[in-house]
């Protein structure tokens, strides 16, 4: 999918306007050219997609250049040199974004601007996943069996309904003090499936 020329342009302006907070003079000198040519490269789709971009490479540049790291997208855009600012970069500039986000936007930024870096091809889900059913027969029955032996009748009501819930609902265990009567609803079908039903 290619940009419109009219994109492009908007895209350049955008990318031209931006500036990382506490900016470093590096940046105004050559590091927001060298960093906006190689999101260029990743092929952004429109001024936000850009801007999502930049806002993660331009701390990552930045970064490489303390590192005395030379210009150049080879030298820099590497697996092992994200791996390294990962572990090791300012993260005063994740507050915007999150660990995956920023690992996301440079691997992209790397594959589309480097072609000697050795980024592997990026893993794509299988189609038909199948789900498995949470707990196996015996781990309900073993649950059944430890609230049948607990020490009251009434501690064994609230540990078949907190099961019930918990389990069988998926309700957190700190949401079910906000259950009322009126949330429950008998499953007329099968009745006697699930933690907390007869059998």
């Amino acid at each position: 999918m290619s940009t419109q020329p009219a994109a492009l342009t908007q895209i350049h302006e955008a990318l031209a306007a931006y500036r990382p907070r506490d900016a470093a003079p590096y940046w105004d000198a050559s590091g927001s050219a060298f960093a906006i040519n190689a999101v260029l490269r990743a092929k952004p789709q429109d001024e936000g997609d850009a801007l999502r971009l930049l806002r993660s490479v331009a701390p990552f540049v930045l970064w490489a250049h303390e590192q005395d790291l030379p210009e150049h997208v080879e030298a820099v855009f590497t697996p092992d040199r994200l791996e390294e600012y990962l572990s090791t970069g300012a993260r005063a500039e994740w507050v915007s974004n999150t660990f995956v986000t920023v690992k996301w936007a440079i691997r992209r930024v790397g594959v589309g601007a480097t072609k000697r870096a050795p980024w592997t091809p990026k893993l794509t889900a299988p189609k038909d996943e199948k789900l498995s059913v949470p707990y196996s027969q015996s781990e309900i029955d073993w649950y059944r069996a430890a609230a049948d032996n607990q020490a009251t009748a009434r501690r064994s009501r609230y540990m078949r309904a907190a099961l019930a819930m918990h389990h069988g609902a998926g309700v957190k265990h700190n949401e079910l003090r906000f259950i009322v009567l009126g949330d429950l609803v008998p499953d007329a079908a099968e009745p006697s499936r699930g933690l907390g039903g007869a059998g």
